[in-house]
């Protein structure tokens, strides 16, 4: 009665939902990746516009907090990035992302500038 499915069709069946969401985290850590540096050339560019000598020789950030929410439909990842680019002042900016799936963006939702107050950042 039930035909014997060819092995291609039955490992596409199997293969196809993890190569898509594969490609879909693949898709989202590019975005987060894109912000980041978008943010940091941001930063960069509004201190070097006011003060070019306090900036660091080479500003850096650190992504210090990177979750996912899988069964959440309204955000389904989150992020917290720091930022250094302060040469003569130990500040930090810490920023929170969030993406929306429906949207397929990152939503940027808090800004704080903190004083670093060890050596190690």
């Amino acid at each position: 009665m039930f035909k014997v499915l060819p092995v291609f069709v039955l490992v596409s069946f199997i293969l196809l939902p993890a190569l898509s969401c594969t490609g879909t985290q693949k898709r989202i850590g590019d975005g987060f990746r894109t912000i980041a540096e978008i943010d940091m050339a941001v930063i960069v560019k509004e201190i070097s516009d006011k003060s070019p000598s306090s900036l660091l020789a080479r500003p850096y950030y650190r992504v210090v907090e990177y979750q996912e929410f899988p069964e959440s439909r309204v955000f389904t990842h989150k992020a917290v990035v720091e930022y250094y680019y302060m040469d003569s002042i130990l500040i930090k900016q810490v920023r929170k992302y969030r993406y929306q799936p429906s949207s397929r963006v990152w939503d940027r939702y808090d800004k704080q500038i903190r004083f670093i107050l060890d050596s190690k950042g």
